[in-house]
């Protein structure tokens, strides 16, 4: 009976000391579980704040790039200005010299002298172009009398020499007149011909109502009808 009651006594100690064991083990593992999830957290923590400190620093340098950039080609370009402009700045000692510089007086006697030369040759220049001129209407005038002449002569030639043209074998048989000279016709020994054309070497001139003028060797004449 002892032996039994030694038995169940161990058997509970052996249950309680599983219990006990089952309870630690438990009891670690609720332990690890928190510190696991402290550690996430903690980390979960560290890479959010990382990542805004990221955002807010490319936020910075994108404002101060659209703000100081220009600022700084702005910059750029008045220094730039400046330098042109110091480039083209004459030296006030180099201006107070040139002020004092006397002008020599055989410098501007020779200057007078050059500018008389110039206009002497200028009025000499404008008198053979109106002395050119002179002649060259003399010369039209001339011309224009020469060829007066020549017509007039020509003209009393043509009344001297103008004669009927029976003579040279031409008998005028027919007239079609028109207004329009492209429809005047003549009949002339047998031969139909308008204005501008030749008959026996004999050239029409006009052709009017009642007779034809003519032209040949350069003497004029009028072509009839035949009576």
């Amino acid at each position: 009976m002892s032996s039994i009651l030694n038995a169940l006594k161990k058997l509970e100690n052996e249950l309680s000391h599983e219990t006990e064991l089952k309870t630690i083990s438990q009891a670690v593992n609720i332990k690890r579980s928190a510190i696991k999830n402290t550690k996430t957290n903690w980390f979960q923590k560290f890479f959010f704040v990382l990542f805004s400190v990221g955002v807010i620093l490319v936020l910075i340098l994108g404002f101060l790039r659209l703000n100081i950039t220009p600022l700084f080609n702005n910059n750029k370009v008045s220094e730039k200005n400046t330098s042109i402009v110091s480039e083209h700045v004459v030296d006030p000692e180099t201006v107070t010299i040139t002020e004092k510089i006397v002008p020599d007086k055989h410098d501007n006697q020779n200057d007078q002298n050059v500018q008389n030369d110039q206009n002497e040759q200028n009025d000499q220049n404008v008198q053979n172009d109106q002395n050119e001129q002179n002649d060259q209407n003399e010369q039209n005038d001339q011309n224009e009398q020469n060829v007066h002449n020549i017509q007039e002569k020509s003209d009393q030639s043509n009344q001297t020499n103008s004669k009927p043209m029976d003579d040279f074998g031409l008998t005028l048989q027919a007239i079609v007149w028109d207004t329009d000279p492209e429809f005047r016709f003549a009949v002339i020994n047998n031969s139909i011909v308008m204005e501008g054309e030749t008959v026996n070497n004999v050239y029409i001139i006009e052709i009017f109502e009642n007779f034809v003028s003519l032209l040949y060797n350069n003497k004029k004449g009028a072509l009839t009808y035949q009576h």
